[in-house]
């Protein structure tokens, strides 16, 4: 007896009666409609309501779980029916089947058309491996001469990098030779420049000195001038004495002799002018020498006539304090003495001046004067002729503009010169690229032929 479903097999069960059934069923009803209400409500207070579709759901799930045995029964309906699915062909292809026999290696039966196939696939095999083989070969040839090509390129830069930097390295060391030439020349202009500067201030110095010195020597010739002068009024007051005690002793009777103070003034004015004469040639020599080696004299002289002129300054002014005092007589100058020391004395009478006194003082004054104005002439005809034997000197800033333009016009010169080099240089370059660019294409063409001839031999 087969069975097509799973009511079929109710057919032999003893049916239940249909009062309890009915009553069990309702009681069971209740049960369930009391479980999906709770649940419901439980799902209401988690703020999810359920649908209609899950309330259908819900109440098969409790129907099913209310009934006993309706589980197990389930499970046996879907047994049978994929076991009848299975037997009607309608079933999984992998259903019911054993899994090792999917794992079993299939034994071929040969026949004399599966033995032709067979060799034919050998066949169809071998020439595919000898094909295989002959690919891998040219894959291989081809790996080994692109291999080549680039360890030949790789040489190619490595030759190209060495001699770019053989270049740059002859570049640098031409560099360092133009700079240190140019360094050493630069170092031999500075110390050109640094020795003429020591030898203007050794000049300026010695200029300076010698300024100095004469300076000194002026002063002392003023001191002794001085001195002289201060002799000479004490001379001329001791003749004054003399005249008077001359007369003194002619109005008695006897006569005296005047002393010849003269003489010594003139002899110290001529030494003082000599000395001048001397110390104006000394300058006159040492300016041709400055005048010889190139050396701007007008600046030495400014500073010279800066040394000297406090000098002069001082000497006029003691000059004309000497004329001054010499030329009042002793009356004047005791009151000039008062006035100066601040005494009370300035107001009593002046003692009456002698006639010897004013004829003494008058003398010296006119005597001063002619000093006075023979020194004057004899300078302004000293200046005079050591500024008609100076020498013209040339404009400094002419000068230094003409070494400018020279300067100038070697460094345009040097440029050019560079520039002419750096152009053969490059044109030089340029055509040994060329060359060298022509050699590697020839090389090229020509291994792309032999490699072209090996291909075909093979």
């Amino acid at each position: 007896m087969s069975y097509t479903s799973w009511q079929d097999l109710l057919d032999d069960e003893e049916q239940p009666s249909g009062g309890g059934l009915l009553d069990t069923l309702g009681e069971r009803a209740g049960a369930v409609g009391d479980a999906l209400v709770e649940r419901s409500d439980a799902a209401i207070e988690r703020g999810e309501p359920m649908t209609q579709e899950q309330l259908d759901a819900a109440a098969k799930e409790e129907l099913l779980n209310q009934i006993p045995g309706v589980a197990t029964l389930m499970q046996e309906r879907k047994g049978l029916e994929s076991k009848m699915r299975a037997l009607l062909g309608q079933g999984d292809d992998d259903e019911g089947e054993d899994p090792r026999r999917a794992r079993q290696f299939p034994v071929l039966e040969h026949t004399p058309e599966s033995r032709i196939l067979d060799r034919q696939l050998a066949k169809r095999d071998e020439d595919r491996h000898i094909a295989q083989q002959h690919r891998l070969a040219l894959e291989d040839l081809e790996r080994r001469e692109g291999e080549t090509r680039e360890a030949y390129r790789r040489r190619r830069r490595a030759a190209r990098a060495a001699r770019r930097r053989e270049q740059q390295r002859a570049q640098q060391r031409a560099a360092d030779r133009k700079r240190s030439a140019f360094n050493e020349a630069r170092t031999a202009s500075r110390w050109d420049r640094l020795r003429d500067a020591a030898a203007l201030g050794r000049a300026l110095r010695e200029r300076l000195e010698k300024g100095g010195r004469d300076a000194a020597d002026a002063d002392r010739r003023d001191a002794a001038q001085a001195n002289a002068r201060k002799a000479a009024f004490e001379r001329a007051m001791r003749s004054s004495r003399q005249r008077r005690d001359a007369l003194d002793r002619w109005a008695n009777g006897r006569a005296g002799k005047a002393g010849d103070w003269l003489d010594e003034r003139i002899q110290a004015s001529q030494d003082a002018t000599k000395k001048a004469q001397e110390a104006r040639e000394t300058a006159r020599r040492l300016e041709e020498r400055l005048d010889t080696l190139g050396v701007d004299t007008r600046f030495l002289r400014k500073v010279d006539d800066a040394i000297n002129r406090p000098v002069r300054a001082v000497d006029d002014l003691l000059k004309k304090k000497d004329a001054s005092r010499l030329s009042r007589p002793d009356g004047d100058q005791q009151k000039a003495k008062r006035k100066d020391d601040g005494g009370v004395a300035a107001d009593k009478p002046e003692k009456k001046k002698a006639p010897e006194d004013d004829v003494a003082a008058k003398d010296q004054k006119r005597d001063e004067q002619r000093d006075e104005k023979r020194d004057e002439q004899r300078a302004e005809g000293g200046q005079g002729e050591e500024e008609a034997q100076t020498p013209a000197m040339p404009d400094p800033q002419e000068i230094r503009d003409q070494s400018r333009e020279r300067r100038k016009e070697q460094r345009r010169e040097d440029r050019r010169e560079r520039q002419r080099e750096a152009r053969s240089r490059d044109r030089s370059r340029d055509r040994q690229r060329d060359r060298q660019r022509d050699r590697d294409a020839d090389r090229d063409a020509q291994r792309d032929r032999e490699r072209d001839r090996r291909r075909l031999d093979r």
